[in-house]
């Protein structure tokens, strides 16, 4: 499940081109390798995923919510180890977001 991109199944695509696999007789395949790549194009074109928008702002909004704060804690002496646990939850955070942002790319390319 992606949090950062929005796709579609890949079942029903993949389900089509192999069904048009079976039912290929290999005798009339001139070149099976360049049929190969070609289903696997045409899933990969058939299967996109959308940037979700949305759901990286709210990301962001968490994260600036995190910074200020640890930078408001971290003006007030009482509250000093406030001020480090939220600006190390905000590392991590902005660490994970950036990850799985790369990450989910990646994996849709």
């Amino acid at each position: 499940m992606s949090i950062f991109f929005d796709s579609e199944s890949m079942e029903p695509v993949v389900r089509e081109v192999v069904h048009t696999a079976i039912n290929t007789d290999p005798k009339t395949v001139p070149d099976p390798h360049q049929a190969a790549l070609d289903a696997a194009r045409q899933v990969r074109e058939r299967v996109t995923g959308n940037f979700a928008v949305g759901r990286f702002i709210a990301a962001m909004i968490f994260l600036a919510l995190l910074f200020a704060g640890g930078v408001f804690t971290a003006n007030h002496p009482e509250l000093k180890d406030w001020s480090t646990v939220l600006l190390h939850t905000f590392e991590v955070a902005l660490g994970g977001v950036v990850g799985l942002v790369i990450g989910e790319r990646t994996g849709k390319v």
